[in-house]
């Protein structure tokens, strides 16, 4: 009889997960289907270790076969892989420089694989969809980042909003 157990069973990607075989019976292999498109193929009392790259909720199967024939385990909606929490940025400063003003950032994310929105709008209540991107920029390698701001004269009042996408 096909079984199995797997630990632990939600958390943030990539997801690291542990699964057992506690299957009963002359078992020869095991098929392993992971619900993202990813199978493998072991001996009878394996452990395998999978990772998940992609969030959603995952339906896993087992199947154990031997000289007797085989028998599937299928586990719906097993695993959930959550998207990480947006990365915070720890401190935000505006000062006057050049021809406008220069907004600067630290603490941010230091990895490479994040980036921020500089969006403007004339007006604060409108939607953020209908804001503009004036800038998308990624942090420094230490979570920095820095903007200059154009000012001109006589032109309407404009708003800025920092928005990691």
């Amino acid at each position: 009889m096909a079984a199995v157990t797997a630990t632990p069973t939600n958390g943030i990607r990539p997801l690291a997960v542990t699964f057992s075989d506690n299957s009963t019976g002359a078992i020869t292999n095991l098929l392993w289907n992971f619900g993202d498109g990813q199978t493998t193929n072991t001996t009878a009392g394996a452990v395998v270790a999978h990772t998940y790259q992609t969030n959603g909720t995952y339906t896993v199967s087992l199947v154990a076969g031997g000289a007797g024939g085989s028998n599937t385990n299928t586990q719906a909606d097993l695993v959930t892989v959550l998207v990480p929490n947006p990365p915070q940025i720890g401190g935000i400063s505006l000062s006057s420089g050049g021809a406008g003003l220069v907004l600067q950032g630290s603490g941010g994310p230091a990895d490479g694989g994040y980036y921020y929105w500089l969006l403007s709008s004339t007006n604060l209540s409108l939607p953020l969809t209908n804001w503009s991107i004036m800038a998308t920029n990624p942090f420094d390698a230490d979570g920095n980042f820095s903007n200059q701001i154009p000012v001109t004269p006589g032109s309407p009042q404009t708003f800025y909003r920092l928005q990691m996408p």
